[in-house]
């Protein structure tokens, strides 16, 4: 590693990573329940069990929500501070990335493969998200690349690092945190003719050190929580996103394919002439990599798509732990294309620097609950009750504004939506009201998006009581209405 390099990264990464996420706002759905449970839990001083809505949550484990907790602390409840760690998470991989470049092959290569990380859009995207992927890559890469390292060097110890590594991903992403890289290190051994080597005393003492960094959370929450814990985390967030999909028009087989092209762009669209070149010209011949490095890269590569492609749930996210191997994979071609490395490199910095100033924040206020928020805040009296009617409902809402805002339906609907078995009603933390139960003698208001407003007017319970609506806001694609006694 040369230092400048490491400096060339540290001063890349501030400017495309740190500059401006304090005018990104916090978003539905995802980061908003991780900001606003975070939110609940330092209010109520709790640091072991997420709460939501004045509930308990076991959506995700506790890694991220340590995070969240310390960067409240420190630089108050703010975008920046959300944005905090995600940033120097992205920064800590591209530093990894250097590192392990520099380990497999030279110091030029891993800062090709840098930059092509760094650059890329999903790479981009994830580092400025508030969600555990940027965790869960950078305690996975390094739990891979510390017992590759023990491995080749017969060095055992790294083993332990590797153990260290895993609990902590076990802590940001539950069991796939150990069962992926775990998976991949058996593969590749398999690969190698060394299965030998796990014979040895130190993979033991690993597993003891990969349930006692787990378990730190874990046992607490099983003591605290019991069943309701098991069946919510491992039956519903863990198995079922395996067995059925919580969203079925993404469950095909080509989905990956997909993601892998948009989330490494630029650098693929640049590659494709070539590749469609090789196709059409029948160049395209395939050989089983000979060097142990290649073997290993590929296989942590090809292992993650092919487990996150059997998973019924598919996100964009998933796969993110490749992008390392892949980075490593793609540079070869860069590499001998100066001129076009640097000039895409310079067009994709420059629209992330637009983008993260003038493209990024008026998009994400259309995904956020913050500003409808500030116009509903002035318009609440003490007699004033909330509720939301549609398909969408803006935790950030809440988190901005301290607004409990009941998602409102009829109370046999309600029925069939409430949590508490092993199916996706558990992804329903928000509170629920009953529209039979609306105090009509107080100032009602209903909030719902442009595109529900019809079916919010034509709702055949609501159109029984003497009311009518005066649509009194307009906001990054939300409606106020409120009820006006006929």
């Amino acid at each position: 590693m040369q230092r400048k390099h490491v400096l060339w990264i540290f001063l890349f990464s501030v400017l495309f990573y740190f500059v401006g996420n304090w005018g990104l706002t916090i978003t539905d759905p995802v980061e908003s329940n991780y900001c606003e449970a975070t939110k609940e839990m330092l209010a109520a001083a709790e640091w072991v069990s997420p709460i939501i809505f004045g509930n308990y949550w076991f959506d995700k484990p506790i890694f991220m929500f340590w995070e969240l907790l310390a960067a409240f602390k420190i630089f108050g409840m703010n975008d920046f501070a959300a944005r905090l760690f995600p940033a120097l998470l992205s920064f800590l991989g591209l530093l990894l990335t250097y590192y392990m470049g520099c380990y497999f092959y030279n110091s030029r290569k891993a800062l090709f493969a840098t930059l092509i990380m760094g650059l890329s859009a999903e790479y981009w995207y994830i580092g400025h998200a508030v969600i555990t992927d940027g965790n869960l890559l950078l305690f996975v890469s390094v739990t891979l690349f510390t017992f590759y390292r023990g491995c080749v060097e017969q060095k055992y110890c790294w083993w332990y690092v590797s153990a260290f590594s895993a609990g902590l991903a076990v802590l940001t992403k539950g069991p796939i945190g150990v069962c992926l890289p775990g998976l991949i290190a058996l593969i590749w051994l398999a690969w190698e003719r060394n299965l030998k080597v796990l014979l040895r005393k130190e993979i033991l003492i690993g597993f003891v050190i990969v349930v006692l960094v787990a378990g730190s959370w874990y046992y607490p929450m099983y003591k605290m929580h019991g069943e309701p814990f098991i069946r919510t985390f491992f039956g519903v967030h863990n198995a079922l996103r395996v067995l059925e999909s919580e969203h079925p028009l993404l469950n095909v087989w080509y989905y990956y394919i997909l993601v892998f092209l948009a989330g490494f762009f630029p650098w693929t669209f640049v590659m494709a002439p070539g590749w469609l070149k090789n196709l059409w010209q029948r160049k395209v011949h395939f050989s089983l990599p000979v060097e142990t490095r290649e073997r290993f890269l590929w296989t942590w590569t090809v292992v993650v798509l092919l487990v996150f492609t059997s998973f019924a749930t598919k996100y964009v996210t998933y796969t993110y732990p490749y992008m390392i191997p892949v980075a490593f994979l793609m540079t070869d071609y860069f590499m001998e294309r100066i001129m076009l490395t640097r000039w895409v490199s310079i067009g994709i910095g420059a629209f992330y620097l637009v983008g993260i100033f003038f493209i990024a924040p008026p998009i994400m206020q259309d995904f956020s609950g913050r500003q409808v928020g500030a116009v509903l805040t002035k318009m609440m009296t003490p007699e004033t009750v909330v509720y939301t009617m549609g398909r969408s409902y803006s935790s950030s809402l809440t988190y901005y504004t301290g607004i409990s805002v009941p998602r409102l339906m009829a109370k046999q609907e309600m029925a069939g939506k409430m949590p508490g078995g092993i199916d996706w009603n558990a992804t329903n933390v928000m509170p629920f009201a009953a529209t039979e139960e609306i105090p009509w003698e107080k100032d009602v208001i209903i909030l719902t998006r442009e595109e529900d407003k019809d079916s919010v007017l034509n709702d055949a319970l609501l159109k029984k009581f003497p009311i009518s609506w005066e649509e009194t806001c307009a906001k990054d694609g939300w409606i106020i209405m409120r009820a006006k006694k006929n």
